[in-house]
């Protein structure tokens, strides 16, 4: 009966098989790219959280004196108090923009997950 219609088995499966390795290769890689953006924005988080920390304690008065020491990009500096505010407040700031653009990037890395495997929520 198969070879009456022209099909054998076998024939045609590993073609699917490929296009099913295919997709999963291409499922994986968006989930991967989801995860390491998320992981980019728990950094992001705690850079936000130490320097909130640094400028209560500048406000609060724990940290006294006319200088301070402030570790950036692997460098100590002492600067005056009034230059690491405005440092810390500029950097708080430029963070916020960085974790907002990168929130939109993942938003739009979900979006195209969702659409390759509207499931991947239902995975455990």
């Amino acid at each position: 009966r198969c070879e009456a219609r022209g099909w054998q088995p076998g024939a045609g499966d590993g073609r699917r098989a490929m296009l099913d390795r295919r997709r999963l290769l291409k499922i994986e890689e968006l989930a991967d790219e989801v995860l390491r953006t998320e992981e980019d924005l728990v950094d992001l988080d705690r850079q936000l959280n130490g320097r909130r920390e640094a400028l209560g304690c500048l406000r609060r008065g724990e940290a006294r004196g006319a200088t301070q020491w402030v570790a950036a990009q692997g460098q100590f500096m002492r600067l005056p108090t009034g230059s690491v505010k405005d440092w810390l407040n500029r950097r708080q700031e430029e963070v916020q923009e960085e974790r907002a653009a990168k929130r939109a990037i993942l938003k739009s890395q979900t979006r195209e997950l969702l659409r390759e495997h509207p499931q991947v929520t239902k995975l455990n």
